[in-house]
């Protein structure tokens, strides 16, 4: 049971740790991955379903071949990506964000006040709500952005974005200062990951690509929260 008030800990194992962290990638792939579809501002994406020379498309489009009901379940879903369901995108979003973040509560023991940078004392929802707003925020302006013709541009502000909430996160956990932890190079080493995990899987899907936008995305946000399993624990054992 969390204190209701004081500083995060690890008190899991590091195979019970992987664990939950397996549970919050799942989320947060499920989070990225969906918004990328249900977002639907994508034409290619959608006309990948018929045209597109990628593994997984090419097995769709072969199914049919043994399954003919499955042609029209194909074609409709191809027409589903192809209109904007920009609520849904945003609901498929907040839900991930907040296992991915439940997940990591749950792990740390993380108490009901928390302290966020500069000493002062927050309760736990309202930290935890303000940052996923955020993050929604910072990757809604991404999308916007890339779409707008400025992917270069775009992909600074995603990882600006993203470096920011972790560091904050990171200044929460920990805890420390807000600029020790823009500068640690763990927090640094997630931001790429996930920024970085974010533009190549968009420029890919972009391209007419599923199946690889997908393995890059969901082996992105593996290595971070391996990373960051590996960070705070090793955090841990040397406070």
């Amino acid at each position: 049971m969390a204190d209701v008030v004081g500083h995060a800990k690890v008190v899991w194992s590091l195979r019970a740790s992987l664990g939950l962290f397996s549970i919050a990638t799942v989320g947060e792939f499920v989070a990225l991955s969906g918004w990328y579809v249900f977002y639907a501002a994508h034409p290619p994406i959608a006309s990948s379903f018929y045209y597109a020379k990628d593994p997984l498309v090419t097995w769709l489009r072969a199914a049919p071949v043994h399954h003919p009901s499955s042609t029209l379940a194909l074609e409709r879903a191809g027409d589903f990506l192809q209109s904007a369901h920009l609520l849904l995108a945003i609901v498929v979003l907040w839900i991930g964000f907040i296992v991915e973040r439940v997940v990591v509560v749950y792990w740390l023991d993380l108490p009901k006040l928390v302290f966020a940078p500069g000493g002062y004392l927050r309760p736990r929802w309202l930290v935890i709500g303000g940052v996923t707003v955020a993050e929604i925020l910072v990757w809604l302006a991404w999308i916007w952005l890339a779409e707008g013709g400025e992917p270069a541009f775009a992909a600074a502000v995603l990882a600006l974005g993203i470096h920011v909430m972790h560091a904050y996160e990171v200044a929460v956990i920990k805890p420390c200062s807000f600029p020790a932890a823009l500068r640690d190079p763990g927090v640094i080493a997630i931001t790429a990951l996930e920024a970085g995990g974010g533009a190549w899987a968009l420029s890919m899907a972009t391209r007419g690509r599923v199946l690889y936008p997908l393995a890059t995305m969901f082996g992105a946000l593996l290595m971070e929260h391996l990373l960051q399993v590996y960070g705070l624990t090793k955090g841990a054992e040397h406070s």
